[in-house]
Formats: C-alpha cells, sequence, structure tokens
C-alpha cells in the first residue's frame, strides 16, 4: 500500500468513526452499501486495519468497473465546480455529535476543507488528505481527560 492510499485509509476510517459513533448515540443502525462496512470503523481504539483494508479493495474494486469515474461530493468539486451538499449530510453529523458532547473536529476540518475548495482558496486534490491525516493523528493522541470523542 503506498503512501497515499494509506492516508486516505486513515484519515477515512477515523472520519466514517466519527459518523458510526454519532448513529449509535442516536440509536441509529450503520448499514454498509457497495462494499464498504461502515462498523470495521468503530470502536476506533482497536481497528481491524486488514478487514478495512479489504473492505475498501473491494470498494475500488467495484468503482473501477463503473462507467462513471465520479460521483457526489468529488463529482461537483472535481468536475462541475459547484457547491456540494455537505452542510445537509456531513456537517448533520458534526452538529448531532456536538448535541451529545463530541467535538467532531476531524468532521468538522472536512467540511471547512469542501467549503474552501467550494470558493476557491483549496485545491481538491491530495494534499488536503495529508493534512486530515496529520489532523486525526494529533486528536487521537490527545489524553482522553482532554477529549470527549472528537472525530
Amino acid at each position: 500500500m503506498n503512501g497515499v492510499t494509506v492516508t486516505v485509509t486513515v484519515a477515512g476510517a477515523g472520519a466514517i468513526g466519527g459518523t458510526i459513533q454519532v448513529a449509535a448515540l442516536e440509536h441509529v443502525e450503520s448499514v454498509g452499501f457497495d462494499d464498504v462496512e461502515p462498523v470495521l470503523s468503530v470502536p476506533r481504539k482497536a481497528l481491524d486495519w486488514a478487514a478495512i483494508n479489504a473492505s475498501l479493495d473491494r470498494l475500488v474494486a467495484r468503482r473501477r468497473a463503473d462507467q462513471k469515474t465520479h460521483n457526489g461530493i468529488r463529482l461537483d468539486l472535481a468536475v462541475r465546480h459547484r457547491r456540494t451538499e455537505v452542510d445537509y449530510q456531513i456537517s448533520a453529523f458534526a452538529e448531532i455529535g456536538a448535541g451529545h458532547g463530541l467535538r467532531m473536529t476531524l468532521i468538522r476540518r472536512v467540511v471547512r476543507m469542501i467549503h474552501e475548495i467550494e470558493e476557491g482558496p483549496r485545491a481538491c486534490g491530495l494534499a488536503s488528505l495529508a493534512k486530515l491525516e496529520r489532523l486525526r493523528s494529533r486528536s487521537a493522541m490527545e489524553p482522553a481527560s482532554t477529549r470527549t470523542g472528537s472525530s
């Protein structure tokens, strides 16, 4: 696995883990789709990286066979250069999580970065993923007494 893949996998698992945690607090069962198994991203202190990587490998294989090269938020940002639905999809997890006392650091940063891409000061690219991974690793190293469940 190359460095870019590792960064995407680790940062992605951190963000997914945050959304799964919020869903559980809201008594919502997370269901997988397209070979993604969200429950593999929790508990975040004991992730099964082999299972996560296998799940993502299946997703990559499925997507490579698709006719579409972009979809969802990525399509809006990279191809259509238009505003996304991030405030209604991803940001909602941060707000609901905050209601449960969670900081949702990673999710909030993802939302902010997407807005920066939409508005122009940030390019849509891999450099943003590296920044997310640095944030994820820093918040994972915070002492438990200062964290209430940041994502």
